[in-house]
């Protein structure tokens, strides 16, 4: 009641635009609003826009709103586009508020209110799960519909539990709190950016090309770089011209004032699609500065052999303990990891933790002859960033995978729950095997030691890049049957 009246004074919130009120559904429910009609017959709407976004974008009679048709005519760039497609990908801004009437949330029916608004459908009936119906007592229907029917609730339970128990060990005191001058000190034996350590780069940001947003619509993200002064994009040559000519339209709409510099070497892999940043009429435009002088490489040998025109190689003899093997293919890589785990541990008894599933892109039976998934097969999204670690503990009751990463961090690893195409929702640990890995993988890393099966032939800068992972001469290891034909260039 005080919270009323003081609201009657200060508002906790104001805006500008259209408030409208609606009695949020469930699926079951005997009356809906008529909106839920609207939304369900709707031919504007795509099919993942959901009914809380389309009650903002459309008008009384379930078509576009006015203030989507105001935006679309005043931008000169947005005209060009149709209007249906952009009232589907437009961002709201409070043009147009609901006031949805939800009910408890102890009511197991706000669980069904809260699917229904944020879950797109077609009928409200087809948010029913068949398996909930028949399994499940009717007290928990909904709730049970909205927790298995969203692969991002189901990845958030198992970080809840699996940081949990963590947290739990932390506080008993049988796990201590790490030490930052000690991880820092660890972290610098990794070979990690020196940026990330030094005082005078603390207002740089490291990111991936996700950063550009390049898997939304253009128009949605088109002035994000206006916030930079100063872009630098590694990899180049990892870059297809579309992505290419996106980032460079995307530094053109913030009227080019950050500094736009491309780093990379294109003798190295390229990326998964068949284009490059070269193949782009854009590339004209770059201005190109050859660098001469390697970093990375502290041995004349070594650097005499990196040269893109030398091509013979010297056999080392001496083996060392510590080494990351690398494939040319997924299937030589789980060959290694399996005779690895074998012969580490098999052989020597080691008690084992548990069965999980892992990583799925290493599984080599979850792919036909053409290298692509197999429906039905139980794939999962790879999350793994190469980050090397040890299992210390497995929790079977949370699902918490304990481990410790090289720099000294306690981590709980918790399964991730994603939707696969054709295959459905697939739960597996993002973790796999770290004694073999494919070249693609370790490109970009600098390693203590290699050793570089090249287990297939013809393959473009495989050769190249594996030899450029290490310092010296004496770093690497070549494993296997090596002829001229394992060495091809780039270009």
């Amino acid at each position: 009641m005080w919270l009323y009246l003081f609201a009657q004074q200060m508002p906790p919130c104001r805006y500008g635009g259209t408030m409208v009120p609606l009695i949020a559904p469930w699926p079951g429910a005997s009356t809906l609003p008529a909106v839920v009609k609207l939304y369900q017959d709707s031919d504007w709407r795509r099919e993942d826009v959901s009914l809380l976004e389309f009650c903002r974008k459309s008008n009384r009679d379930g078509g576009i709103a006015r203030w989507v048709i105001r935006l679309h005519k005043d931008d000169e760039e947005t005209r060009s586009r149709n209007l249906r497609a952009f009232a589907n990908t437009c961002l709201m801004f409070g043009e147009k508020l609901m006031a949805c009437d939800m009910l408890s949330i102890f009511n197991d029916r706000w669980f069904g209110q809260w699917l229904a608004l944020r879950k797109p459908f077609r009928d409200l009936a087809d948010l029913v799960l068949s398996n909930v119906q028949e399994k499940v007592p009717v007290q928990f229907h909904h709730f049970a519909n909205a927790a298995m029917g969203s692969d991002k609730i189901e990845t958030f339970l198992a970080k809840l539990r699996a940081q949990r128990t963590l947290v739990d060990r932390f506080l008993s005191g049988s796990l201590a709190k790490e030490d930052d001058a000690g991880a820092q000190e660890a972290m610098r034996e990794v070979g990690l950016l020196a940026g990330e350590e030094d005082p005078m780069f603390r207002d740089v940001r490291f990111n991936k090309a996700g950063a550009f947003f390049l898997y939304k619509d253009a128009v949605e993200v088109m002035d994000c770089l206006t916030q930079y002064d100063m872009i630098a994009v590694d990899e180049v040559s990892q870059l297809s011209k579309d992505d290419f000519e996106r980032i460079v339209q995307m530094w053109e709409a913030a009227d080019k004032l950050p500094v736009l510099v491309f780093a990379g070497d294109f003798w190295q892999l390229p990326g998964v699609q068949p284009t490059r940043a070269t193949d782009s009429p854009k590339w004209r435009s770059v201005r190109q500065v050859k660098l001469h002088e390697m970093w990375r490489c502290k041995d004349e040998t070594l650097r005499a052999k990196l040269e893109p025109t030398a091509w013979d190689l010297q056999e080392l003899c001496r083996k060392v303990p510590h080494t990351t093997i690398a494939t040319c293919t997924r299937r030589a890589a789980a060959l290694v990891n399996d005779l690895s785990i074998w012969v580490l541990f098999t052989t020597k008894k080691r008690r084992q933790l548990a069965d999980l599933f892992v990583d799925w892109e290493s599984n080599v039976e979850n792919f036909d002859e053409d290298n692509k998934v197999i429906t039905g097969k139980p794939p999962g999204s790879d999350f793994i960033n190469g980050m090397e670690c040890t299992v210390l503990s497995f929790a079977p009751t949370s699902g918490c995978l304990h481990i410790l990463t090289k720099t000294g961090r306690n981590l709980a690893v918790y399964p991730i729950t994603d939707w696969i195409t054709d295959c459905g929702y697939v739960t597996a640990y993002p973790v796999r095997a770290g004694y073999a890995s494919t070249i693609h993988k370790l490109q970009g890393a600098e390693l203590d030691h290699i050793t570089i099966w090249l287990d297939v032939p013809f393959m473009k800068a495989a050769g190249y890049v594996a030899l450029s992972r290490v310092q010296r001469d004496g770093d690497y290891l070549l494993g296997g049957i090596v002829r001229r034909r394992h060495f091809m260039p780039a270009m």
